[in-house]
């Protein structure tokens, strides 16, 4: 942990974050790989399929930033050519829908190849009829080692091949 940023202000801005998720954000589920799943099927690369990984899922609010150029995404690092990625906020806290602490609030650590469900009532109509989208790439804003805000480079989930 950083030295330059006292614990209990990045702990207060993480709270914010949570806070402007819960006015301004939209219902969605989170789904978090295990990492047994995840050390089982690291060599699979390309030939995995969604269902090779086990996930526990909690019950968030996230932000969607659908239609995003490609001069607002230079602006937080990343760099595209012809997709125009969105950008997904999570709450750095969410409520358990499995195992043993259903239905309390805990701390999420939300990785990559995580994903997201969104209810198709809040999927704006010039995006395709996909309701699930994968956590591709991290962005972080913060100071040295103290992750004050994340943002996620998210994509349409793959389906399963027949």
């Amino acid at each position: 942990m950083s030295k330059l940023i006292p614990r209990r202000v990045i702990d207060t801005l993480r709270n914010n974050v949570d806070i402007a998720l819960d006015i301004a954000g939209i219902d969605c589920t989170i789904y978090i790989p295990t990492t047994t799943s995840l050390n089982t099927n690291e060599g699979n690369d390309i030939f995995e399929q969604p269902s090779d990984l086990t996930y526990v899922s909690y019950s968030g609010m996230c932000f969607i930033a659908w239609n995003l150029n490609k001069y607002r995404l230079r602006k937080i690092g990343i760099y595209t050519e012809d997709e125009l990625p969105m950008l997904i906020w999570l709450p750095n806290k969410a409520t358990a829908l499995e195992g043993s602490e259903i239905g309390t609030e805990v701390d999420v650590d939300i990785i990559q190849r995580s994903y997201i469900s969104v209810e198709p009532e809040f999927i704006p109509n010039n995006v395709t009829d996909v309701t699930e989208y994968e956590l591709v790439d991290l962005k972080i804003k913060g100071t040295h080692d103290s992750v004050l805000v994340k943002a996620y480079k998210g994509v349409p989930r793959r389906i399963e091949r027949e």
